[in-house]
Formats: structure tokens, sequence, C-alpha cells
């Protein structure tokens, strides 16, 4: 707003108001008197700019976005702690109770048992919040001594960590909630509500479903893949405990609310690929994967926003010519069509086998 304000056309516009009879050059005594003005009020032209950024959400950043989302009760999201299962057995490979609060060192991270799943099965908590909980190393290891323990055995993850929430995440949230008008358990209001909890991840709300007063939740983990049932029973308790309707959950009185898990379909692909010298399937097949995963993850994101998903061989093809090592892609086959391939709905694409001719 106030950019045209530089030094030079400050000291033009005093130096106006000035008599020309008067020595107006650079180094006299009015020139040099007026300088420093110059420079005070091009300072307070760049604070005042900072202000205006900081004031507005389209170009305030950390503290002061907060301070202008939570005007709307939008908060920044902090950082979640990853949440794992764990198998326990004691030496002869019998399952193992431990204790809940027993601590246990399982990649980088240091977790806790809070929760009791089953004979020898825990749900175990991680002590560093963020992404590095996200750890799939097979072995877990007691951090003290356990009388009787043997061994444990990493599952699956069944809450993501996640950093916390970004700037831009927290602007588009604050903007959306203009658009989305959260009323008395309308759509809005229960995806408002689902965003909330830290496993969740997608959201597909469908009233009636089942009949008048019912509602049916079709949610994805907060890694956007197929939750566990104890994230189904953890939502479940939240938004519409049993007895169901009564409202002693989230959900107004008289919902019926079903909490169920999106389904999942394996995408198993084929495909010709031309590599450049000195590159093979032997060399590269692990980039091919994880660019086939990206495109699927990409795609399992913006679930609850399509009514199906549709995997596509061109997209597959232009994520593989992103490779260096990649000279063509031809003849790709999704489950042995050489077509794209049509999601069930509310089902999310996994990725199975990769095959190259």
């Amino acid at each position: 707003m106030y950019e045209g304000y530089s030094f030079q056309q400050l000291m033009q516009e005093k130096l106006k108001m000035i008599d020309d009879s008067f020595d107006k050059r650079q180094g006299s005594v009015i020139y040099d008197t007026l300088a420093p003005n110059a420079v005070e009020s091009v300072n307070l032209y760049i604070a005042m700019n900072m202000l205006m950024d900081r004031t507005f959400a389209d170009t305030a950043t950390g503290e002061d976005l907060e301070r202008r989302t939570a005007e709307r009760n939008i908060t920044r999201n902090g950082a979640i702690k990853a949440r794992i299962k764990g198998m326990f057995y004691d030496p002869q490979g019998e399952l193992f109770d431990i204790s809940l609060g027993d601590r246990f060192l399982c990649g980088n991270c240091t977790y806790v048992a809070v929760k009791k799943a089953g004979k020898g099965v825990y749900e175990l908590e991680c002590e560093q919040a963020g992404e590095i909980g996200n750890s799939t190393e097979k072995n877990i290891i007691a951090a003290e001594y356990i009388e009787g323990f043997g061994y444990g055995v990493f599952d699956s993850i069944l809450v993501y960590g996640e950093e916390e929430e970004s700037d831009e995440s927290l602007r588009q949230r604050y903007f959306e909630s203009f658009a989305n008008k959260a009323f008395g358990g309308n759509i809005d209001d229960y995806k408002n509500y689902m965003k909330q909890i830290d496993s969740v991840g997608g959201v597909k709300v469908y009233p009636a479903y089942y009949g008048g007063g019912s509602v049916r939740v079709v949610i994805t983990n907060n890694g956007y893949g197929v939750p566990a049932e104890e994230i189904i029973t953890e939502v479940q308790e939240k938004i519409d405990p049993i007895p169901k309707g009564s409202g002693l959950g989230m959900a107004p009185i008289g919902h019926n609310v079903t909490i169920e898990s999106c389904g999942s379909e394996t995408i198993n692909i084929t495909a010709k690929i031309t590599y450049n010298s000195g590159n093979s399937l032997e060399t590269m097949e692990d980039l091919i994967k994880e660019k086939i995963e990206e495109y699927l993850q990409s795609l399992r994101e913006v679930w609850e926003e399509n009514d199906n998903i549709i995997v596509r061989t061109s997209y597959i093809e232009m994520k593989l010519l992103e490779l260096e090592g990649i000279l063509d892609v031809e003849n790709t086959a999704i489950n042995g069509e050489e077509a794209n391939f049509h999601l069930q709905p509310d089902n999310i694409p996994i990725l199975g086998t990769v095959e190259t001719v």
C-alpha cells in the first residue's frame, strides 16, 4: 500500500517545498537537515506495510494469523503423537501382558503403553510429537527391565504422527469457514467436528442413509489410509456412543450415527518401461513403486471430495517419466486392463504389485 514512498521520492517532495533561491544540493545544510526525517518516514511506511500484512489473513503468518483465525474459533492444530499397535511375547513366544505406562524403543523414538487391546496386544503412544513417530521398525525393545518379557513386534500404525499445522493450512481453513455454514448437525457441522479428531483424515457424511434420523459417516485415518478397528470404535464413542441418538456424544439428540471405515481396492500395475543406459528394473524398482505410491496417495488425500476415485494410466506414466532413469513408458495396465480404473464409492486405492516388461 505504501511501496511508492522511497527515500528519493520523499526528498524530492520535501525539497519542492523550499524556495529555489536556497542551496538544496546534496550535502547542503537544507538537504542534510531533511534527509534524517525522510529516512524515518521511509521506516514508518515500511512499518505500516508490515502492519497491514500482519493484520489481514491472506498475508499474516505465525501468531498474527492465529489471532485472526481465533476470531472465528479456528485454532492451529498442534503436532500429533503417533500411536502404534504392538504385540508382546514372553521368551517362549507366548503372548505376554505388559503394564500400562511401560516404555519401549522402536526405531528412533520412545513409546509408552496407553491402552490394552487384548492378550499381549497394546496401543503405544510416541513420546515425541510429529512424523518422527511413524516408525515401521519391526522390533520393539523395552526401555527398562520388565520381568518375564521376551520381545515386542510392531503390528501397525493406528494414528499417524503429524507436524504442527502450517500457516497455509490454517489460512485455508479460515477462508473455508466463510463458505461452509456449519449448524446444528448439518453435513458441514459433522465434517468440522470430525476434522478435530487426531485419528481422522478424510470424511464423507451421508444423511438418512439407513432411514430417517440416521447418519452414516465414512472415514479414512489421518494418513488417508484404511483406519484400524480401534479407530472406528474410538470415533464412534466420541460422536454417538451407545445408546445411539441419546446426545451423549457430539451428535445431536435423535441422530443415530454409524461410523464406518472406508473400503480399499488393490491396484496391480504392469507396464513396458524403457530405461536409460545403465538403469534397469533392479536399480529402479524402489523408485518406481515410490512414484506410483505418491500418485495413489494424492488420490487418497482428495477421496472425501469425490464420489469415486479414478486411477488413470496416463497419470501413472507421467509420474514414472519424472524419473531420470526412465526413457519411455507404454502399455500401462491396471489390474490386467489397459484402461483407467474406477474404484467403487467410498473405496481408496492401495498399491499391490508392480511388474514391468
